[in-house]
């Protein structure tokens, strides 16, 4: 790095500030507005475009897949945390519960990768994934609901949860289709 020398001024010229670029006055520019008496003007720029969170197709497999592993890591550490003589068989039931969720979370964000890729065939084998998974979890819900049925579980909560869970398949294999860019 080279270090102005002494007695020179520092030229700002083309300096970004914030979403703001620092010109000479005597250019011209589409906004100017002056700053201060050295005689400098600030051009408002649009931020890229390429700062958003993403197209729908990628962000909803990847929170489906961020909460599937919030689950298991949390299921993972109780596991390993628990102790003692009222611990009884749950550390090991939740050890074997982590490990299917972690399972999942892997495979939603392969499928949040592929859904991210330009040409077709990768974003319908990633839309094909989260399908495969969302629908797998939708019915290990109702399964689970109708099956503590009797107990007065919460069916209705789990129907909707899995309804919810399912119905976001939607969005995903529109993104899929819909994309265009330089894919084949």
């Amino acid at each position: 790095m080279r270090y102005p020398k002494a007695g020179r001024k520092r030229s700002y010229r083309g300096t970004l500030v914030g979403w703001v670029a620092i010109f000479p006055a005597n250019e011209t520019a589409t906004a100017t507005y002056p700053t201060h008496r050295a005689g400098l003007t600030l051009e408002t720029m649009n931020p890229p475009k390429h700062l958003g969170i993403g197209p729908t197709a990628v962000v909803i497999p990847t929170s489906k897949g961020i909460v599937c592993g919030a689950i298991g890591v949390a299921a993972l550490g109780y596991a390993l945390i628990a102790k003692g003589p009222y611990a009884g068989f749950f550390p090991l039931l939740a050890f074997f519960y982590s490990i299917p969720s972690l399972f999942i979370a892997i495979w939603y964000l392969v499928a949040a990768f592929l859904l991210a890729r330009a040409q077709l065939r990768w974003r319908l084998l990633g839309a094909c994934l989260d399908a495969t998974a969302s629908l797998a979890i939708s019915g290990a819900l109702v399964m689970e609901g109708i099956a503590l049925k009797e107990r007065d579980g919460p069916l209705p909560i789990l129907l909707a949860i899995a309804a919810i869970w399912a119905g976001a398949l939607l969005p995903v294999f529109v993104g899929a289709l819909r994309r265009t860019g330089s894919g084949r």
